[in-house]
C-alpha cells in the first residue's frame, strides 16, 4: 500500500511506496508515472520544509534481481527522480538545493513474491519551528536573477533564502 504522512511532524516526513523506483535511465513515461505517484501521496501535506534537510531513501528489493540480471537500477540513479518529485510549492520542500545530505541504499527482501518497497524519509537538520511553513502561507520573491526569497506571510520576521 502506498502511503504518506498528512503533514510534516517532529521535523520529518515519511513516504512508503510498494514498487520499484524510477531511475535517471528510465523512460520519460516511467519517470513521470513514478513521480506522479509520489506527488499524489504528498498532495495532502499542508506544510513544507523551507530550510536545509536530509533525505533517506531505503529500497527493499530482490537480491536475485540485483545480482543476477541487469534490470536493477544503480542506486545512485534513483536519487534525482525521487527528489524532483517532492520539490516545489506543492511538494514537501521547495528546491533540491535544500538537500544537504542524502543516504540511499537497498536491502534484500525476504521473499521474491513480495513487491519492492521504497521508504523515503525527509527530515530537518535542526529541530525548530523555523524549518516548516504552512504551504498556504508561503510567498516567494526573486531578488536579482538568482536569489529566491521565501517568507511566511503570517509571520512578521519569518524568511528564508534559497
Amino acid at each position: 500500500m502506498n502511503e504518506a504522512q498528512e503533514k510534516i511532524e517532529y521535523g520529518e516526513f515519511v513516504i512508503h511506496l510498494q514498487e520499484c523506483p524510477a531511475s535517471l535511465q528510465s523512460s520519460s513515461k516511467i519517470k513521470e508515472e513514478y513521480q506522479n505517484k509520489i506527488r499524489g501521496l504528498i498532495r495532502s501535506c499542508n506544510n513544507i520544509f523551507v530550510r536545509e534537510i536530509g533525505v533517506n531513501i531505503e529500497w527493499i528489493t530482490s537480491p536475485k534481481l540485483k545480482y543476477e540480471t541487469d534490470k536493477a537500477y544503480d542506486i545512485d540513479n534513483i536519487i534525482k527522480p525521487t527528489l524532483d518529485a517532492m520539490t516545489g510549492k506543492r511538494g514537501v520542500f521547495i528546491d533540491d538545493c535544500q538537500v544537504q545530505n542524502v543516504t540511499c541504499y537497498w536491502i534484500d527482501k525476504n521473499s521474491e513474491d513480495s513487491p519492492d518497497e521504497l521508504y523515503i524519509r525527509i527530515f530537518a537538520l535542526e529541530k525548530n519551528n523555523d524549518y516548516v511553513f504552512q504551504k498556504d502561507n508561503i510567498v516567494f520573491s526573486i531578488i536579482r536573477t538568482n536569489i529566491l526569497f521565501g517568507s511566511d506571510k503570517t509571520q512578521r520576521d519569518s524568511k528564508i533564502y534559497l
